[in-house]
């Protein structure tokens, strides 16, 4: 499960200073425990048989025959999302990411807004690869793209692109 330098899982034995074992995941550069924290700690010059096994999102951890993590590593939410109103133009903005790599639609709900009908500006950054970035030879490989949506009520649905950032701008 180590996708890059920024992006992995390690089982941290005797970590804390040597008072506890635990399974670790780092997503972009920032760890969060993601098993039980087992007391424990590790003898220098000692040599001790480590056994990981990963099943799915199942992940067990045997140290010298001894299962000490036994766990399911939830899965990340690929969808992320904030919504903010402009008291001066009426607009509300909503701000999606997609995190995954495959596209995902959903159903968007505008709680408060009653019968209204709204015309929208949609404004799409994605990518074909999470770590795409542009270069002399491609510069616009990574590119916002504006569309328009019209007659949209209080719930519709949307789908979001893999690897994006959309910023919607609903509009009386």
């Amino acid at each position: 499960r180590a996708r890059d330098e920024n992006n992995w899982y390690w089982w941290n034995l005797g970590g804390w200073n040597n008072t506890k074992h635990a399974v670790e995941r780092c997503l972009g550069g920032g760890k969060t425990i993601v098993s039980n924290e087992v007391p424990g700690s590790i003898e220098t010059g000692r040599w001790y048989d480590i056994r990981v096994e990963v099943q799915g999102r199942r992940i067990r951890c045997y140290l010298d025959g001894e299962l000490v993590h036994d766990f399911e590593d939830m899965p990340l939410p690929a969808l992320y999302a904030s919504a903010s109103r402009n008291e001066q133009t009426g607009e509300l903005i909503l701000k999606v990411s997609n995190a995954g790599s495959q596209p995902i639609s959903a159903t968007l709900q505008l709680d408060g807004v009653g019968g209204q009908k709204f015309s929208a500006r949609v404004i799409s950054l994605t990518a074909d690869h999470p770590d795409a970035e542009n270069s002399l030879d491609e510069p616009k490989r990574v590119a916002p793209k504006t569309s328009r949506r019209r007659n949209l009520g209080s719930e519709f649905r949307h789908t979001f692109p893999p690897h994006s950032f959309t910023v919607i701008v609903l509009e009386k």
